[in-house]
């Protein structure tokens, strides 16, 4: 295929590390979001284990921001998208049932999902920790 700009081809790199450090910086705004609403969170009723204890929802919350840091320093950056991308998953179906468990739109879970799926396959890129030898 024909590329119009084949001098900034050498970006490539670049350019999966900027996404790889947006999907982090998302994943520490919904680890933040997931703290401040904590409260809302445990006077939800969920299907089968009734009203979650705020414990489980500090884990959640550290999940969330542990993924999110490997990201922005790219360590273990594919196991760190692939968790990203079922976060973002399962926050994009939870989001439509119970809107007070998220505060960004369902389509931004979507777009952190398959930007961390992209990153699963297409690696790293510059600025990381675990790039290829």
């Amino acid at each position: 295929m024909l590329s119009i700009f084949p001098q900034l081809l050498f970006l490539t790199p670049l350019a999966m590390a900027l996404l790889r450090i947006t999907a982090g910086v998302f994943a520490i705004v919904i680890a933040w979001q997931c703290a401040e609403r904590r409260h809302l969170m445990a006077q939800v009723r969920l299907p089968l284990i009734g009203r979650a204890p705020e414990w489980v929802i500090w884990v959640a919350c550290m999940a969330y921001a542990i993924i999110g840091g490997l990201l922005v320093v790219g360590a273990w950056t594919q196991v760190a998208a692939l968790l990203a991308t079922l976060a973002a998953l399962k926050l994009a179906i939870i989001s439509r049932i119970w809107p007070q468990f998220s505060a960004l739109h369902t389509t931004t879970y979507i777009l952190l999902s398959i930007v961390s799926l992209a990153l699963v396959f297409m690696g790293a890129g510059a600025l990381a920790f675990d790039l290829p030898l």
